[in-house]
């Protein structure tokens, strides 16, 4: 059973870093492939069948690193109807509220499967009580920008 877990994982970084080389053809950018990384995910997204793989993508040379969202095998159009929604709700709000809605650099497909990159943006602070505060902030800036969304709707 161990084996066949590992032929498993070997393929899916083989298709990620096919993927990869697409990416890098069509944005021109470089990324390093010795530090591809999955991310992990809530444990509520782990148990959804057509939750997108998340990957991270180290940028070489001063590239910014970015974040590659690709659809599971089963549900082949999951990251693009993703990207669809998002490009919907985007275009609905007035520019203020707009542009925190994240669209991707591109999206593409491999295999039959979607994809999309996006930037990587700046993480908390390790620091947990730097953290911490930065994440009481965030609250309020969040709740303050969905209460003026669903003001617009």
């Amino acid at each position: 059973m161990g084996t066949s877990l590992n032929v498993t994982a070997r393929a899916g970084q083989k298709r990620v870093l096919e993927v990869l080389d697409e990416v890098e053809r069509h944005t021109g950018r470089q990324f390093d492939p010795n530090g591809v990384k999955s991310l992990t995910r809530p444990d509520f997204k782990a148990e959804v069948s057509d939750a997108a793989a998340v990957i991270l993508l180290p940028g070489t040379g001063g590239e910014q690193d970015a974040i590659l969202s690709l659809s599971p095998p089963d549900f082949p159009e999951s990251v693009a109807n993703a990207v669809m929604r998002s490009t919907r709700v985007r275009a609905a709000l007035p520019a203020r509220l707009a542009s925190n809605v994240l669209l991707p650099q591109i999206e593409g497909r491999h295999e039959g499967r979607s994809y999309a990159l996006y930037p990587r943006l700046r993480p908390f602070s390790k620091n947990r009580g730097i953290c911490r505060v930065q994440k009481v902030l965030m609250r309020g800036q969040v709740r303050d920008w969905l209460c003026e969304v669903a003001a617009t709707s």
